[in-house]
């Protein structure tokens, strides 16, 4: 299982959204410029990249995550008031492509349910491009070897 990536959480709202547990592994990261090198060094060994609007730019970070891992699933946790405005960002952000979810702080239930989907479709889309190169592997498995004729 992998690991989630929080940035700029504030330490309360990172203790309530993942409660001490086992797994995933949570890891609070203070500094937004270091996000890239975080997720090179894991390699590709987090599930999901949860944001915090609350300072810095988080659409440019997830832009910036995006170029490191095409997979990742990212949410932008916000506080209602400036909802709409980070979602319109997002949706005309030049290089953010793929799943990025933005979500209100102000909706509890809806929080833990929109990381748990999230981290979800990270691993499935990982799993589907593991399966897809397992089979381009077999299918050019027989061209690359060729048995000797006797």
């Amino acid at each position: 299982m992998g690991a989630v990536l929080l940035v700029n959480l504030e330490p309360d709202t990172a203790e309530r959204l993942f409660p001490v547990q086992q797994t995933p592994e949570v890891c609070n990261v203070r500094d937004p410029g270091t996000v890239r090198q975080e997720l090179a060094l894991r390699s590709h060994g987090v599930d999901l990249l949860v944001l915090s609007a609350g300072a810095g730019d988080p659409v440019s970070v997830a832009e910036d995550a995006r170029g490191v891992d095409e997979d990742l699933s990212i949410v932008i946790l916000t506080e209602p008031a400036q909802l709409e405005g980070i979602e319109r960002r997002v949706m005309f952000a030049p290089f953010l492509t793929g799943d990025v979810v933005c979500q209100s702080l102000s909706d509890g239930p809806s929080i833990h349910r929109a990381l748990d989907e999230a981290m979800t479709r990270t691993r499935q889309r990982r799993k589907h491009r593991e399966d897809v190169a397992a089979t381009l592997l077999k299918l050019e498995a027989p061209k690359v070897w060729q048995p000797n004729p006797a």
